[in-house]
């Protein structure tokens, strides 16, 4: 019998200056299940909407600022960006027109402070144009922004612009058309899974909407299977057309929860249809990374299957996202 979520423990409880910070959940040590949980969902399962509720603590990192940072920070609350620049490929399918990063606050001053971060990006779309939190002195907190591409918005350099008080960062953002094997050929594209959770909450039609955001893994992103501890496992993307084929990149979960190296899927074959008939082309072995990239010899296929064999916690299999590219 399937064992159903997993029991939640404080990861940190901050208290400085009579204000107290929200503890952050993470998965029990000896909980087998992994992250099948936790979170319970934030809106209807399947419907697939981007982001969670604002100032969601269970999506943000809050770590001590490394001394290079400290020192840059210089006394002050700032914003920052884990890139100094951005570029988004303008895919044929909307969906697929994303950016992510990773972007936050650090309090470089000696008291605790509660901060807001505004981000804008013209006429791009920003997941979260606002986040507050609360800072222990010489504290960051991180979060993840995607950035989307309307329909409308043609290729060309734009601005994220990122404002807390006084303090300013501008990273620039690059629209690019799809050159060679740069257009997600999976995205917005059927899948069939070999069984889905039973709660809904982990839908299979999810690894090719464009969502590579692993902290939302189980409020309607990612796929985990429904069939504990029992191996292989499939999940099939049919293309829209046999289409010559030479990369393919495998989203495992991976967030600040629940670590690839603990639950993401360890073990699997890549596997094309050609003429009705699946060919392997790519295998993975002891993986323990959030993102892996397979290579291969063209061929031409109209669908791409996973077959999954193993999970480093022998349990589920765990997919968030899965990307097909052209040679």
């Amino acid at each position: 019998m399937n064992r159903r979520p997993m029991n939640r423990r404080p990861l940190i409880a901050l208290v400085a200056a009579g204000c107290a910070l929200a503890a952050f959940p993470l998965a029990a040590a000896g909980d087998a299940d992994g992250p099948r949980r936790d979170p319970e969902p934030t809106w209807t399962p399947g419907q697939l909407r981007f982001p969670p509720p604002p100032d969601n603590p269970r999506f943000t990192t809050l770590r001590k600022i490394e001394a290079r940072a400290l020192r840059a920070a210089g006394g002050r609350l700032a914003p920052f960006a884990d890139r100094a620049a951005l570029t988004i490929v303008r895919s044929t399918e909307p969906r697929c027109r994303n950016g992510w990063l990773t972007v936050g606050l650090r309090n470089g001053g000696g008291r605790p402070v509660y901060g807001d971060l505004a981000a804008e990006a013209g006429p791009l779309q920003v997941s979260r144009p606002v986040f507050s939190t609360y800072l222990p002195a010489a504290y960051e907190a991180r979060v993840q922004l995607r950035i989307t591409v309307p329909p409308q918005v043609e290729a060309g350099g734009y601005r994220l612009r990122l404002r807390t008080g006084g303090e300013r960062l501008t990273v620039p953002v690059t629209v690019a058309a799809p050159g060679p094997g740069q257009d997600n050929l999976a995205c917005g594209r059927l899948v069939t899974a070999s069984s889905d959770d039973p709660s809904g909450r982990f839908p299979a039609a999810s690894v090719t909407d464009g969502n590579l955001n692993g902290e939302e893994f189980g409020v309607g992103n990612g796929w985990n299977d429904g069939t504990a501890s029992r191996w292989p496992d499939t999940v099939d993307v049919a293309l829209a057309a046999a289409r010559p084929i030479g990369k393919v990149v495998l989203h495992t979960v991976d967030s600040n929860r629940y670590s690839a190296a603990r639950y993401g899927l360890r073990d699997w074959d890549v596997q094309v249809r050609t003429d009705g008939a699946w060919t392997t082309v790519a295998r993975s072995r002891a993986n323990a990374s959030a993102r892996v990239e397979h290579t291969f010899a063209p061929v031409t296929a109209d669908a791409v299957r996973v077959v999954a064999l193993g999970s480093n916690d022998g349990r589920f299999a765990r997919i968030v996202e899965l990307e097909v590219f052209g040679p």
